[in-house]
C-alpha cells in the first residue's frame, strides 16, 4: 500500500518526499516536530500542539509554521486513514554551510501519517514496564528543555538500552525523575497525583496538560515536584501519557511491581475520562 506525505504544499508518495541535502534539519537537527493523534479524521488538540510549535519557533528564530488544518485534511484524504498519527516536521530549511543560522532561509514543512501501534490496545489494557538508566539525560536550566526539537538522540539512545515495549525513565543530573523517553510520568499515592516538575527538563506534553486538568477538576491534589525513583517505587499505581498512547498503565519498574503490579483504579478512571474528552472534542457536529 502506497503511503502519502505532505511536503511544502504538495501530497506525494512518501518515497518521493525528499528534503534538500543542505536542509539544516537534516544536517544539524535545526528544527521542531509535533506528533498529533487523529480520530475519525479530526486532530485532537491541534491548536495546543500548534501553539507549542509556534512558541518554540519564536525561541529558535524560525518563522511561524503555516496553518496545519489543511495538512490534516489532505493527509487523511490521500491515505484513506481517518485514524492514526500525524508527525509534523518544521525545519529551518537549506542555508549556507556551517552551523551558524545565517540569514533567513526558506523553512520546510513535512507531514506524514502513520497507523497506530499494533499493540496499543494491549498496552493500554495490561500496562507496560519501565527501566531506569545508568546515567542522567536531563538537567535543570538547559535552554532547549521544553522545546520539541529534532535533536532526539537522547531518547533514541535510551530506547536502545531497554527491551522492546519497555519505557526508559530519564533522570536529571541531581537524581530526580524527569519523564519517559517518549512520555510524561505520573503516579498516585492515596488521593494525590504526582508528576515531575517541568524544571526537571521534561517536555510539558499536551496529554500531560489534559491529565492535570482532569485531576484538578475531579478534586484530586496534584503535586509537580522533584522526586527520586524511590518515590515512584512507593506509589500505589502509575501511568505514562503522550498524545499517541493517551494513558498507559505503568505496572513494573526495574522488574519490581508498582503497587499491586496491575493497572490501578485511578489509572482506569483517567483512561475513561481521557477517552470521553477525545470523543467530545473530535465528534463531528
Amino acid at each position: 500500500m502506497t503511503r502519502y506525505a505532505w511536503i511544502d504544499g504538495r501530497i506525494v508518495p512518501e518515497a518521493e518526499a525528499a528534503v534538500p541535502a543542505a536542509d539544516r534539519g537534516l544536517l544539524y537537527g535545526d528544527g521542531l516536530f509535533e506528533t498529533v493523534r487523529v480520530y475519525g479524521g479530526r486532530a485532537f488538540r491541534l491548536a495546543e500542539h500548534w501553539a507549542r510549535l509556534a512558541s518554540s519557533a519564536r525561541f529558535l528564530g524560525l518563522p511561524p509554521p503555516p496553518d496545519p488544518a489543511p495538512v490534516v485534511e489532505d493527509l487523511v484524504a490521500a491515505n484513506g486513514s481517518p485514524d492514526g498519527v500525524i508527525r509534523f516536521t518544521w525545519t529551518r530549511g537549506p542555508l549556507p554551510a556551517g552551523p551558524r543560522p545565517g540569514p533567513a532561509g526558506r523553512p520546510l514543512l513535512l507531514a506524514t501519517l502513520r497507523p497506530l501501534p499494533a499493540d496499543l490496545a494491549d498496552r493500554q489494557d495490561r500496562g507496560v514496564e519501565a527501566r531506569t538508566l545508568p546515567w542522567p539525560l536531563r538537567a535543570r536550566g538547559l535552554p532547549l528543555q521544553g522545546h520539541k526539537t529534532l535533536a532526539y538522540l537522547d531518547s533514541v539512545l535510551a530506547l536502545g538500552r531497554v527491551p522492546p515495549g519497555a519505557e526508559p525513565l530519564l533522570t536529571t543530573t541531581e537524581g530526580h525523575l524527569a519523564e519517559g523517553a517518549t512520555s510524561n510520568l505520573f503516579w498516585i499515592r492515596g488521593e494525590r497525583v504526582f508528576t515531575p516538575h517541568p524544571d526537571t527538563g521534561c517536555l510539558p506534553g499536551i496529554a500531560r496538560e489534559v491529565i492535570l486538568r482532569l485531576a484538578r477538576d475531579a478534586g484530586l491534589r496534584v503535586d509537580e515536584g522533584f522526586y527520586e525513583p524511590r518515590h515512584l517505587a512507593g506509589s500505589d499505581e502509575a501511568f505514562l501519557t503522550n498524545s499517541v498512547v493517551e494513558v498507559v498503565p505503568l505496572v513494573r519498574v526495574d522488574g519490581r511491581p508498582v503497587g499491586s503490579g496491575e493497572p490501578g483504579p485511578h489509572t482506569r478512571w483517567f483512561q475513561r475520562a481521557y477517552a470521553r474528552l477525545v470523543q467530545a472534542e473530535t465528534r463531528r457536529p
